[in-house]
């Protein structure tokens, strides 16, 4: 069984940690890649479409995502939706693996 949205499961004030551990993971995995100065107002919304993108799914599927990205895209900057794409396979993998039992 996947799990639920995140969204429709967390109160207000747990989606917001939600968000800002997003906020935070992301700073991190853009962090080891060349970035030029960017405007605050820039760095923003880059963070917002981070959260926005990946909030529905939990911390530990958010982990193992940026993990496997610098395993298979070490010198290419990471994007949200390069890392939600990644989540989406992996659940597809595991809904084969409970299905066929392997």
């Amino acid at each position: 069984m996947l799990p639920a949205l995140m969204t429709q499961t967390l109160n207000d004030d747990d989606l917001t940690k939600h968000r800002a551990y997003i906020a935070v993971k992301a700073q991190g995995l853009m962090g080891r890649y060349f970035q030029l100065p960017q405007d605050e107002l820039v760095k923003r919304d880059i963070l917002l479409g981070w959260m926005d993108m990946l909030q529905d799914y939990p911390r530990d599927e958010i982990d193992a995502a940026c993990r496997q990205y610098l395993i298979d895209f070490p010198n290419t900057r990471p994007h949200e939706g390069k890392i939600r794409t990644l989540i989406i396979q992996e659940r597809g993998r595991k809904l084969q693996r409970l299905k066929y039992g392997r």
